[in-house]
């Protein structure tokens, strides 16, 4: 972060999914991925989920599933958490729930990840 800073290089955050193929991007410079931030954390007491910004979907609901539980997420393979919620998410249940990002509770950066804290 201080060389993009010191020498202004133009950069781009990448979440889980899509824009894998070069030129896809909106930046030709950096690309700072955050495929390490995929966790996925059930708080059965207030019935909430972490979930991490690097992750797709898919991964997502494979996650919950042993819990037999769901969010208002993407409904394509490979869609990436961050930007589906960039964009207001529609899902399967958005006709129930609303749009994903309407079901947000907070948001969260930690140190080195930000996580979504997530109504069921």
């Amino acid at each position: 972060m201080k060389f993009i800073g010191k020498y202004r290089v133009h950069f781009a955050i990448k979440g889980g999914g899509h824009s894998l193929n070069p030129g896809f991007s909106s930046t030709k410079g950096i690309h700072i991925s955050m495929s390490r931030f995929n966790h996925v954390i059930y708080h059965e007491k207030n019935g909430t989920v972490d979930i991490g910004s690097g992750l797709i979907w898919d991964d997502v609901f494979k996650q919950l599933e042993p819990y037999n539980i769901s969010v208002v997420g993407g409904r394509i393979s490979g869609v990436g958490v961050g930007g589906l919620l960039l964009g207001g998410g529609y899902s399967w249940k958005s006709n129930q729930y609303g749009l994903s990002i309407d079901n947000i509770y907070g948001y969260e950066v930690i140190g080195n990840y930000w996580k979504l804290n997530w109504i069921l």
